[in-house]
């Protein structure tokens, strides 16, 4: 059927029939464009057409002559996300291209540039985690990868989510206890996303906490499932990508968990223990990184480069806390003591296990400006031959 007889047919229907219809359509484009022999000009006019109909018939962005439209009303939209609910739960077409398929059906609904679409998207998956709609919380966990856990996109969406979760309607939070079972890939990436959220800033005023509700959660997440913060890393997603897309290198939420646990001392009382908890269960993680990725080359779980801006950031904020102090003979407070115990642990097993990619050498020459204590000097004695 050509592109124009497709569009008649589908400007017959009314909304939202012609988004269940439209979607149909996409997929058979997309579809046709995860097969090995097809030709790259039909390959770009499907892509096209696709791309057509996602804005006239699926999102009603524009009219039939390319003329922007009003936004959709509220009920619309409504509708809107429970036929593309529907269309990820049971009409994905594993028959047809199956994951690869799915996925770039999601990601052209939802490219990052489209900030309109990124807040519905919020709403969609927040739909999804409450109704188990695996399929498309798997599609998203693909595209979050994709784009960058800690890119905006990605950041925006996990805060569009604890919005829902935690302050909306906190009572149903506990929907996102099982997750880390059903979804591995989606809630390591929004865990990524989640660790950008909290403690990112070095003022005491902008500074951002998580909830105890959310601390709670993700110590359960990480205590019960040691694999979970490798998921990005162990997930083969070269078959879940249309034909020929490059899967994007990994980011494991390690350093933005140990970012908390090691700043948290610095920013708040941390009497709870949940820092702690938490602090714990991700070094036993860290620990078995040898046996989720056994080969030394695919071990970047630890960027040194992100290990770097949380050094600095320990320094920036513990040469504040000092600076309050009467005498340089004092020792050190307790809340500084802890903080430094906490990342000099995180660094050495971060080293022992051999999971930090690329250059160390400025990372360790930050933490030699840090004040010295003695598991700190024991950690850079020991690693000079990796730096």
């Amino acid at each position: 059927m050509s592109s124009d007889s497709t569009k008649q047919v589908l400007r017959k229907l009314d909304f939202p029939f012609c988004v269940k219809e439209a979607l149909l359509r996409i997929e058979q484009l997309c579809t046709a464009n995860v097969a090995p022999n097809i030709e790259r000009i039909q390959s770009i006019k499907q892509t096209d057409l696709a791309m057509e109909l996602i804005a006239e018939f699926v999102f009603c962005d524009v009219d039939r002559k390319g003329a922007k439209k009003k936004r959709l009303t509220r009920i619309q939209e409504m509708q809107l996300l429970e036929v593309l609910s529907d269309y990820f739960a049971y009409s994905h077409g594993p028959n047809l291209g199956g994951d690869a398929a799915r996925n770039t059906v999601f990601m052209s609904l939802f490219p990052h540039t489209f900030v309109d679409r990124c807040q519905l998207l919020v709403k969609l998956v927040s739909i999804a985690v409450c109704t188990n709609n695996i399929p498309l919380l798997s599609a998203t966990g693909v595209l979050m990868q994709q784009i960058g856990c800690t890119s905006k996109f990605s950041i925006a969406l996990a805060k569009g989510i604890i919005n829902d979760y935690f302050i909306l309607l906190p009572e149903s939070s506990e929907k996102l206890r099982d997750l880390p079972s059903k979804v591995p890939l989606f809630t390591a990436n929004f865990l990524t996303a989640l660790s950008e959220l909290y403690f990112s800033a070095s003022s005491d005023d902008a500074i951002s906490l998580p909830s105890s509700k959310l601390l709670d959660i993700i110590n359960e997440w990480v205590s019960e499932n040691n694999s979970l913060c490798y998921a990005a890393l162990t997930s083969n997603l070269l078959h879940s990508l249309p034909l020929g897309g490059i899967p994007m290198p990994a980011v494991t939420p390690f350093v933005g968990l140990f970012k908390w646990c090691v700043l948290a001392p610095l920013f708040t009382d941390d009497k709870n223990f949940q820092y702690a908890k938490l602090h714990l269960s991700a070094l036993e993680s860290l620990l078995e990184a040898q046996i989720y990725c056994p080969s030394p080359t695919q071990r970047n779980v630890v960027s040194a480069q992100q290990l770097t801006t949380l050094v600095s950031t320990c320094h920036e904020r513990i040469g504040k806390i000092l600076a309050q102090i009467q005498s340089e003979a004092s020792p050190l407070p307790a809340s500084v003591q802890l903080a430094l115990e906490r990342l000099a642990q995180f660094v050495q097993v971060a080293l022992h296990t051999n999971s930090v990619y690329g250059s160390k050498q400025e990372f360790i020459n930050r933490l030699k400006q840090l004040p010295s204590i003695r598991i700190l000097r024991i950690t850079l004695s020991r690693h000079k031959e990796v730096i």
